[in-house]
């Protein structure tokens, strides 16, 4: 038995019993344009994975106890993955839009429930090389980033910058932005309450952060953050009632084929037989 389909001149690497891995099927899991050493580690990654379950599966399978029990998760296991997988094709068909003015009326109506987690901001992020000599310029440029200051600083003196993101006109919570520098910042609110440009040196690079406008954590949500949050929810809400009604419908036709049949539990409306009906039962 092979670990794929046959194929003339195969070259095998490892064989286990009847069962070889061959060349191709290694390479093929090998994305092309890596360095040679990433390749060579990806390939020995990939024939001890596949040895692993080769070899150590044998012997587990004679020395586990509850290989019933093993064989019932998987069988689950595969059922999910059939379900979920025919249940995500439905939901391909559902409604990706969401009405803009039952945004603005949720946000009006539950707006003031709606708080912040972290600390939100609106900046500058750049990143460059320490030898670029643009870097006097960038600093100056983003400590008044008024609108000649950001056009000059985009026009001129992103040329050796590695990463460059303006936020001033959206809100981003602190920790994408955190995520982006090799720094501990220990008290997000702390340092936002007293910082309005950092700048950091780390292999090689440095990397400058402006703080425009913060908002702590506990605030209110901006109507503009909070509009993605919403429009998320409805649109989860939506997916949520478009598979109970696909799967009331499966369960209804089931039943009417008579390949499924109510005990005390109705599939088709959800609800449990009282005391009284299964008397008359």
């Amino acid at each position: 038995r092979d670990s794929e389909p046959h194929r003339q001149s195969r070259i095998p690497v490892v064989t286990v019993g009847d069962t070889t891995l061959w060349l191709e099927t290694v390479l093929q899991d090998i994305p092309r344009g890596l360095p040679k050493q990433d390749s060579l580690e990806m390939f020995r990654g990939i024939v001890e994975t596949w040895l692993r379950r080769q070899v150590v599966l044998d012997i587990a399978a004679k020395n586990i106890g509850d290989m019933d029990q093993i064989d019932r998760m998987v069988e689950n296991y595969r059922a999910d993955l059939i379900m979920n997988r025919y249940l995500s094709l439905i939901d391909d068909g559902s409604s990706k839009t969401v009405d803009r003015k039952a945004i603005d009326r949720y946000y009006s109506q539950h707006g003031d429930s709606m708080v912040t987690e972290e600390p939100l901001v609106r900046g500058i992020f750049l990143k460059t090389h320490a030898s670029d000599i643009a870097l006097p310029q960038m600093r100056a440029s983003m400590k008044k980033p008024d609108s000649k200051a950001i056009e000059n600083l985009e026009r001129n003196g992103l040329r050796q910058a590695v990463q460059y993101e303006y936020f001033m006109e959206q809100w981003l919570p602190w920790h994408e932005v955190a995520d982006l520098v090799p720094y501990r910042f220990f008290d997000a609110d702390a340092f936002l309450e007293s910082t309005r440009d950092f700048e950091t040196e780390y292999g090689g690079s440095v990397y400058l952060i402006h703080i425009s406008e913060y908002l702590p954590t506990g605030s209110r949500m901006p109507e503009e953050y909070a509009r993605g949050r919403i429009r998320q929810q409805m649109l989860l809400t939506t997916v949520v009632k478009n598979r109970e009604k696909v799967m009331t419908g499966i369960y209804r036709k089931a039943m009417e084929e008579g390949r499924l049949e109510a005990g005390i539990y109705d599939p088709a409306t959800g609800k449990l037989k009282s005391a009284e009906d299964l008397r008359q039962n």
